[in-house]
C-alpha cells in the first residue's frame, strides 16, 4: 500500500497472529527495507512473533541492525533472540551490534547471542568485549552467552572468574554459571 500507517497496521495485525503469520514472512522480510521506520519495526516484532519459522528473514534481520533508526535495530536483535538457533547465522553482525552507542542495542544484542547458544561462536570476541560493558544487562547476557558457547569460551575464563565477584547479584551469578559451562 502507499500509506505507511497502512502498511504499518499490516504488520502489527500479522504480529498479531505469531506463529500463524508464518505465510508473511516474505512480506515482512521485504517490509525491513520499507523507507517508514515505524513500519520497519513493526515488521521485525511481526517476524519475532513468527519464531523460529521466519528463518528466511534471518539475513535481512541481519541487515536491519545496521538500521539508522536505534529502535529498529533494537527490535531486529530481539528479532534474532527469539529466534534462537535458527538465527546463528546472523552471529557476526550480533557481536558487531554489542559496540552499539545504544544501550538497548547492546542489550538484545547480547540476550539474542546467548539464545543462540553455540552458535554464537563466531561472535566470541565481541563476548568478550561486552563482559566490560557499563550496562549489568549487556554483562550478564554476554557472561550467559559465553557459558553456552561452553569449552570454545576459555579465553574469558580470567574475565568471567573476576565478574563472578561482581557486586551485581545477577552480573556474578550469570559469571559462575558460565565458569562452570565453560569449565575451569
Amino acid at each position: 500500500d502507499r500509506d505507511p500507517a497502512a502498511r504499518r497496521r499490516a504488520a502489527q495485525d500479522l504480529a498479531s497472529l505469531g506463529p500463524e503469520a508464518a505465510p508473511a514472512v516474505a512480506a515482512l522480510t521485504a517490509a525491513l527495507g520499507d523507507r517508514t521506520p515505524d513500519v520497519r519495526l513493526r515488521a521485525a516484532e511481526a517476524l519475532g512473533r513468527i519464531g523460529p519459522a521466519g528463518r528466511p528473514a534471518v539475513p535481512a534481520l541481519a541487515q536491519a541492525l545496521r538500521d539508522a533508526d536505534p529502535m529498529v535495530r533494537a527490535e531486529a536483535a530481539k528479532t534474532l533472540g527469539l529466534m534462537a538457533e535458527a538465527a546463528a547465522p546472523a552471529a557476526v553482525p550480533l557481536g558487531e551490534a554489542l559496540a552499539s552507542p545504544d544501550v538497548a542495542v547492546r542489550r538484545e544484542a547480547a540476550k539474542a547471542l546467548a539464545r543462540v547458544g553455540r552458535g554464537a561462536e563466531p561472535a566470541l570476541r565481541a563476548l568478550l568485549a561486552a563482559l566490560g560493558d557499563k550496562d549489568k544487562t549487556v554483562r550478564a547476557q554476554a557472561a550467559r552467552a559465553l557459558g553456552k558457547i561452553g569449552p570454545p569460551a576459555r579465553g574469558a575464563v580470567p574475565a568471567l572468574t573476576a565478574m563472578s565477584r561482581d557486586s551485581d547479584v545477577i552480573v556474578s551469578r550469570e559469571a559462575r554459571a558460565a565458569l562452570e559451562s565453560i569449565g575451569r
